[in-house]
Parts: C-alpha cells; structure tokens; sequence
C-alpha cells in the first residue's frame, strides 16, 4: 500500500541518518515526517527507538546551539540558566545550552526504550517557535528529567508480589511502610 512505502521510505531516511557520521548529519523534510507521526499518533514501535533517538537527540542540539556575543561576564550568566556543568564548545565557537546538554544526557540514559512522554517531546521539536527556545528546552527536559526507564520497564520492575493487596501494595512496601512508621513512633 502507499502508506506503507511511505512508512518504508522514512524508516530508510531515518537509518541513512544514523548511519552519518555527527558531522553529516542534516536536518530533512523525511526527518520532521516521523517527528510528526510520533507528535501525532503517540506510535513508538514504528521506528526504532535507538534511531529516534539519535535523530531527538539531534533536534534537541540544533535547539541548544548558541552562537556567543561573549562580553565580559556574560559566561557568568549563562551558567546561571543550568546547572554549574560547563557549556560545550566545538571548533566553530559554538556553544550548546547547558539545558540542551541535560536532555541530551538524560536521553542517553533511555537506552533500550522509548519514555512514556515521547509523543510530547516530538510536540515540542517539531514546532520549537511556539516558545522561546529556553523555554522550549526547559519544557524538554521536563520531559525527560528523572525518566530513566519507559513506563514498561517500570511496570516490570514494580510488580506486585502480591496481587491480592487491594491498592496494588506489594509484601515488601508494606513492611517497608511498616518500619517506617515504627522508627517514628
């Protein structure tokens, strides 16, 4: 079918993309496509997660770059909008905004799935002119801050041990509750 080739056609782009080197890397009509699909329908399983990844990745480093009008004191300044983590300079003087570096790294850290506010990020990358590019970065990194697992990892991780707890408390959380409120007492 034809949106089937579609479907085809993008999923080759996005493979092309991750298969250039970080310096060859280009944005593309193709590229925004899936980010549009994604914003859209909230789809993670049509494209691979670690490909989407790379290309989120991207997207949130074109965000972040910033060409400095350095004065004197203006780095003061800029590292007061992150965290004291130092911006990153590439050879062309261009820095990355110490929030975009914060995604970027948190992005790395979802490795094996997509998170559960993937749809939200795509939202924000493909029409980043809604906001001030800070606040579109701020609202990125709230999409990704502490999200260090998908929601399906956590699932997994959290089962109840057992399932007859009427509020979905396992044994252990219990007990651990239970220590709690005795220390205190």
């Amino acid at each position: 079918s034809e949106s089937a080739q579609h479907s085809s056609k993008l999923s080759q782009a996005l493979q092309d993309f991750c298969n250039q080197s970080e310096n060859e890397r280009q944005d593309s009509e193709a590229l925004m496509a899936i980010l549009k699909y994604v914003a859209k329908s909230g789809d993670s399983q049509t494209y691979k997660w670690h490909q989407l990844r790379q290309l989120i990745t991207f997207k949130v480093h074109q965000l972040g770059k910033i060409v400095p009008k350095l004065k004197e004191g203006q780095e003061d300044s800029m590292q007061q909008l992150g965290d004291n983590s130092s911006t990153t300079t590439n050879s062309s003087n261009i820095l990355t905004h110490p929030i975009a570096e914060r995604v970027m790294r948190h992005l790395q850290l979802l490795d094996k799935e997509p998170p559960f506010t993937l749809q939200r990020i795509c939202e924000l990358l493909i029409n980043p002119q809604v906001y001030p590019t800070e606040r579109t970065l701020w609202n990125l990194e709230r999409c990704t801050k502490g999200i260090t697992i998908s929601i399906e990892s956590f699932k997994e991780q959290n089962r109840m041990t057992d399932e007859s707890s009427p509020i979905g408390i396992s044994d252990s959380m219990e007990q651990q509750f239970d220590a709690m409120i005795d220390e205190e007492q």
